[in-house]
């Protein structure tokens, strides 16, 4: 299965089996698909919440419901399916900062400060080994970096 979002009038997020070439709409409120659980039955991904204020949510794919977890954005999972990687505005505003979560909600983590981001860069990814890979701006000097989780 995989996610693709589409713009006809506003953004949809569809749901394509590519075994059977079914394609179906995700139902609102919109959710901004993160990734895939390990198992393939769930999918991260941040919704608006009150405020505008991002939340990371997990939801069904067998029948879209969906839970919120925390705030923040950009979720991933874990290479073991337990925990998730998200990512969340530090207090002073400044900077991006690494937090993670429990699936079911709860232990939830500061991890450490990732940087500054452009606003619609905040990006970072999990590999299935535990690599955390990031790419904070830093004005004129493009980086990416990596880093163990432990």
């Amino acid at each position: 299965k995989a996610f693709v979002e589409r713009m006809p009038m506003h953004v949809h997020t569809a749901i394509l089996d590519v075994a059977s070439g079914q394609e179906t709409v995700w139902q609102e409120p919109h959710t901004h698909p993160a990734d895939w659980s390990p198992d393939g039955a769930l999918l991260a991904g941040t919704q608006h919440g009150p405020g505008g204020a991002n939340q990371v949510v997990v939801c069904r794919i067998a029948d879209q419901g969906c839970r919120m977890l925390t705030r923040g954005t950009s979720p991933k999972w874990s290479p073991q399916g337990d925990r998730l990687y998200f990512v969340r505005p530090a207090a002073s505003g400044r900077s991006q900062q690494l937090w993670s979560i429990a699936a079911d909600g709860t232990a939830e983590t500061p991890i450490g400060d990732l940087g500054t981001f452009g606003p619609i860069d905040v990006f970072i990814d999990v590999s299935s080994t535990g690599l955390l890979t990031w790419a904070p701006m830093q004005q004129g000097q493009p980086q990416l970096w990596t880093a163990t989780i432990r």
